[in-house]
């Protein structure tokens, strides 16, 4: 199961990075309606239940209590909830898929 949510969460990055998602650091900052979209196309587990484990497993950066991270958008001037992946982590786990491809 863990390479299952392995496999999309590379699959979800990559789709940020082709989607132009704003990127600060190592992290993807999502809006939510694009990421549940996303989450939805491999339908083997409700969103909610995704990111929930994405978050204990620190793949997803999140306020206490929330699987979102609350933003202020400048040029909104206004504080909005977004996901926030962490690239980094999805950059291992594909590092880590190839090695294992590979043997």
């Amino acid at each position: 199961m863990i390479r299952l949510y392995a496999k999309e969460f590379i699959i979800v990055c990559q789709q940020c990075k082709s989607q132009g998602c704003k990127v600060k650091g190592n992290l993807y900052y999502v809006e939510r309606e694009l990421l549940d979209a996303l989450l939805k196309k491999n339908n083997y587990e409700q969103v909610r239940v995704k990111l929930q484990r994405w978050k204990r497993l620190q793949w997803l950066v999140a306020d206490e209590g929330h699987l979102s991270k609350r933003m202020y958008v400048k040029e909104l001037r206004t504080y909005k909830r977004v996901y926030v992946l962490n690239n980094e982590i999805c950059e291992t786990l594909l590092e880590i898929m190839n090695q294992n491809s590979g043997n």
